[in-house]
């Protein structure tokens, strides 16, 4: 994206403000340096934080240098959670500049009734053969090395027996380690008895629904930039109980509830732990509602709308 006559349309236009979501294309900084130029209020809205890489004291300082820079004629951040916003802060921000407009994702199934929701949790499960009495862990996304699901079958090792007997693993999605995770999923049906369920790619128009097959989905990503994880989002709306390590950006927000357990990056053992104290909860589809009122649409919609209100 490079942007061809963006100058021109803001002077045309002359908006009271520009928001901008990003620093990584031509078009943003563009977009940046045409706001400075004209004089336009500028504000931020980006996924940005500091703890999703493990980065060299070095570059750690002159990125810190960078963003200092860069956010020096920011009139507004608009933080999707907490996490971005202690980067704002770190990096000149003030508090009274700041917005919570919190990462958040359509909600499709928000006005179905709970006896539905079973009656669709049901026929997935029925599909897959999956019998009533077994709890289903769960991991969505991308088959990479990123997201990490082969942890979820480092930890069959350390899972009593009795724990064996009630799981089956189901994952929703590909990618390059689609290979690799069905060798273990064999294996571990034959060693173990525990099966593995590999539905392929599944449309994003009805990807909620599987969210409600599920019981408790585990999202163990490596610290390789995963800066928040919408799937956690997902999850929560369907009222399944989540697994997230310490690099998911999510977590810094999330982690107050008894339904969400935060692991160390790549711990098996961890893992186990968290599943077994999971398996206590009962199933409920509406757990998380009042929380997520927070992280909806309308409320990021409002926080934008507050904003526009308040220029001059």
């Amino acid at each position: 994206m490079h942007a061809p006559g963006l100058l021109a349309l803001l002077k045309k236009i002359h908006p009271k403000a520009v928001l901008l979501t990003s620093f990584n294309y031509k078009f943003d900084i563009i977009a940046y340096f045409s706001s400075i130029w004209m004089g336009l209020p500028i504000w931020v809205r980006t996924e940005t934080q500091d703890e999703a890489f493990s980065r060299h004291f070095f570059k750690t300082a002159l990125r810190s240098l960078l963003y200092r820079f860069l956010y020096m004629p920011v009139d507004r951040g608009l933080y999707i959670g907490q996490l971005n916003k202690k980067h704002y802060l770190t990096h000149g921000l003030k508090e009274h500049q700041l917005l919570p407009a919190h990462y958040c994702t359509f909600n499709p199934i928000q006005q179905i009734l709970p006896s539905d929701k079973q009656a669709i949790r049901d026929k997935i499960r029925y599909k897959l053969r999956i019998p009533k009495e077994k709890k289903i862990v769960a991991f969505f996304g991308k088959f990479i090395q990123k997201k990490d699901p082969i942890l979820l079958y480092k930890s069959l090792s350390h899972l009593s027996s009795d724990v064996l007997n009630q799981i089956e693993f189901l994952f929703v999605g590909d990618g390059t380690l689609n290979s690799q995770l069905r060798k273990l999923a064999a294996n571990y049906s034959e060693s173990l008895n525990v099966r593995s369920h590999f539905p392929g790619f599944i449309n994003q128009s009805e990807l909620h629904y599987w969210y409600l097959a599920a019981d408790i989905v585990v999202l163990p990503s490596q610290r390789m930039g995963e800066t928040w994880g919408l799937v956690i989002n997902e999850a929560l709306q369907a009222g399944c109980s989540v697994i997230i390590s310490s690099a998911v950006g999510c977590q810094a927000d999330f982690k107050i509830f008894k339904r969400v357990r935060i692991i160390p990056v790549g711990d098996a053992k961890c893992l186990a732990k968290e599943i077994e104290v999971l398996l206590k909860f009962h199933r409920d589809f509406t757990w998380a509602d009042s929380f997520l009122r927070n992280y909806s649409i309308e409320s990021a919609a409002q926080a934008l709308a507050e904003s526009i209100d308040s220029i001059n």
